[in-house]
């Protein structure tokens, strides 16, 4: 879905209205949750996540943020058209609790959080006053100290990141997958992009992992599905 230009005002308040919605329908945390921020001077927003949201923002930059819960997709795209010169940043966060079924009660199990991820950035300088520089970062992160990352700032890429993860069965863990882009261009356009898919490795035999959110799988994601923004869906003219 592709809006125009308009006042960033209006965005702000209307996003604030339905996170405002979200809070007064469940009196618990939401869960899953995104946070997005689109725009250089843009405002982070959070709020409970729906099952695939998609969101392209058009202004002078251009922005994507999408994700698929149940499959564990995400995608951060960040474009800069520089004429004559341009800044955009932008950001994504998809937050899930998980847990582990199909283990013997009391014994910990001990697995692989599999963020695979694929990107571009930029560095292109054809002169003193006409270039265009990106990168992307992307990754994923427990909910204490554990964190893997990448950033894309060259051509195209593909990466294996592995967490490692310790739980008993039954208990809930939260794994967050987040993306930053931004670009600088002057008199050239430039855009820089990551994408990540997550998957669970090294799980015993009839061990599932499944999350609040709607992931189900032993280590296969499940088909992409793409719908609007919902809860996080910034609306304006």
């Amino acid at each position: 879905m592709t809006y125009g230009t308009g006042s960033r005002i209006l965005v702000i308040l209307s996003v604030l209205c339905s996170l405002v919605l979200v809070s007064a329908r469940s009196h618990a945390s939401p869960c899953p949750t995104a946070c997005v921020a689109l725009g250089t001077n843009g405002p982070t927003e959070c709020g409970s996540a729906t099952t695939a949201d998609s969101l392209v923002w058009t202004l002078p930059e251009l922005y994507r943020a999408a994700y698929t819960i149940a499959s564990g997709w995400m995608v951060l795209y960040t474009k800069a058209n520089g004429d004559p010169h341009q800044d955009a940043s932008s950001s994504l966060e998809l937050s899930d609790e998980f847990s582990i079924s199909g283990s013997p009660p009391g014994a910990p199990v001990t697995f692989t959080a599999r963020l695979s991820v694929s990107g571009v950035g930029l560095n292109a300088q054809l002169g003193p006053k006409q270039y265009a520089v990106g990168s992307t970062e992307i990754g994923i992160r427990d909910g204490s100290s554990g964190e893997v990352r990448h950033t894309f700032d060259t051509a195209s890429e593909t990466v294996v990141l592995d967490l490692p993860v310790t739980v008993l069965p039954g208990e809930p863990f939260t794994l967050t997958m987040f993306a930053r882009g931004a670009v600088s261009s002057q008199y050239f356009e430039g855009a820089t992009w990551a994408e990540g898919v997550l998957s669970f490795q090294g799980l015993p035999p009839d061990v599932m992992v499944q999350s609040c959110g709607g992931y189900v799988g032993n280590g296969f994601a499940v088909p992409v599905r793409h719908s609007s923004w919902g809860n996080l869906k910034l609306r304006y003219r």
